[in-house]
C-alpha cells in the first residue's frame, strides 16, 4: 500500500468515529455509589427527560455514553466478534376476561461470540405491532397500546456484564437508563424537569423489588415515596429503560426500539433459549409484563426472585 494510503488510514483510525467510539459501560455486580448515595441504576441518555421533553440523539462525542455506532444491525459493536444466531420472537398478551391473546410487537434475539468463545454480546431490539394489531383490548372504548418503558434480560448471576446501545434506526430513542437490577422503576416528568418525588437515579433497596416499583395509580399529581422510587440490586438480571409504543411516530414517541447489548459470558452448545429470559413492561398504569423466551449464559437461570 502507498505511503500516503497508509497515513490516511492511521488518520481515520485515530479521528474518525467508529463503531467502537464510546461505548460499553460496566454494571458491577453491587450498584453504583456517587455523591447522590447507592442505586442500581446508571444514566446514559437523560437528555429528554425519559420521553418528557425533547431527546437528543447521541452522536460521537455527544450524548454518547452507553452508546456505540456500528453501521448495521448485523454488525458486532465491537471487534472481534461474529453473528452466531438470531432469533424473531413474538410478544404476546395472554387471554384475558377482556380481549383474547394478541401479538403486540415483535422482538428480535440476537448473539455475537468472540473467537475463544470466552465472551458474547447478547442484543435486543423491539419493534411494536400498528394499526389494529396494536389495540389489546378492541372492545373496548378507545385504543389501548401497550408502552414499553423497560425490556429486562434475565440469566447473568455473578457475571461480569457491560451495556450499551446502538441508536439505530435514526426514529429509536435511545437507552435513557440500565440497572443490574430484576425491578423498573416508574419515572414521570413534566417536559425537561422531573414530576415531584421520581428518581432519574432510583434508591438502593435493601430487600429484593418487584418486577415494577411506582404508582398503580393512575392519578399522575400523586408523589411517590421513597420506597416507590428504589430498586434492589439483582446481579441475574439487566434492565434497560426507554420508551417505544405504536402510537404516532413524533419527536417523543417511537415503535422502534435501539439496540440493545449486553455484553458477558457465553451460552452452553447447542445453543437454546430459555423461557422468560427477556421482560418487556409497562411501568404506567395499569402496570403490565409480557415475557419472552431469550438466550442466556451457560448455567443461566431466568428465576423470578
Amino acid at each position: 500500500m502507498h505511503p500516503y494510503r497508509i497515513l490516511l488510514l492511521l488518520l481515520c483510525l485515530l479521528a474518525c468515529p467508529s463503531a467502537w467510539s464510546a461505548g460499553f459501560e460496566p454494571m458491577p455486580l453491587k450498584g453504583f455509589t456517587d455523591e447522590h448515595g447507592q442505586s442500581a441504576y446508571r444514566l446514559c441518555n437523560a437528555s429528554g427527560n425519559f420521553g418528557f421533553g425533547h431527546t437528543i440523539s447521541p452522536q460521537a462525542g455527544r450524548y454518547d455514553t452507553c452508546a456505540v455506532f456500528p453501521h448495521s444491525p448485523l454488525e458486532a459493536p465491537l471487534p472481534g466478534f461474529t453473528l452466531v444466531v438470531s432469533a424473531m420472537r413474538e410478544a404476546t398478551l395472554p387471554a384475558s376476561p377482556d380481549a383474547s391473546e394478541k401479538t403486540l410487537a415483535t422482538l428480535t434475539d440476537m448473539l455475537w461470540r468472540n473467537a475463544d468463545k470466552s465472551a458474547c454480546l447478547y442484543g435486543t431490539r423491539l419493534i411494536m405491532r400498528h394499526g389494529d394489531h396494536a389495540d389489546y383490548q378492541p372492545d373496548t372504548p378507545g385504543t389501548q397500546l401497550l408502552h414499553v418503558q423497560d425490556i429486562t434480560r434475565g440469566g447473568f448471576k455473578d457475571q461480569p456484564v457491560d451495556i450499551a446501545y446502538s441508536p439505530q434506526p435514526n426514529i429509536a430513542k435511545p437507552l435513557y437508563r440500565a440497572s443490574r437490577s430484576f425491578s423498573s422503576v416508574q419515572y414521570r416528568g413534566k417536559h425537561e424537569d422531573a414530576a415531584s418525588g421520581y428518581l432519574a437515579l432510583p434508591a438502593l433497596a435493601p430487600h429484593p423489588t418487584p418486577a415494577i416499583v411506582g404508582l398503580a395509580d393512575v392519578d399522575s399529581g400523586k408523589v411517590p415515596s421513597l420506597a416507590e422510587q428504589s430498586a434492589a440490586v439483582d446481579s441475574n438480571w439487566v434492565t434497560f429503560t426507554t420508551y417505544l409504543t405504536a402510537a404516532r411516530q413524533s419527536k417523543k414517541i417511537s415503535a422502534v426500539s435501539s439496540l440493545f447489548y449486553i455484553k458477558s459470558t457465553c451460552p452452553a452448545e447447542p445453543l437454546e433459549a430459555k423461557a422468560g429470559a427477556i421482560r418487556l413492561r409497562q411501568t404506567m398504569p395499569p402496570f403490565m409484563e409480557l415475557s419472552l423466551p431469550g438466550f442466556v449464559p451457560a448455567g443461566g437461570h431466568v428465576d423470578t426472585p
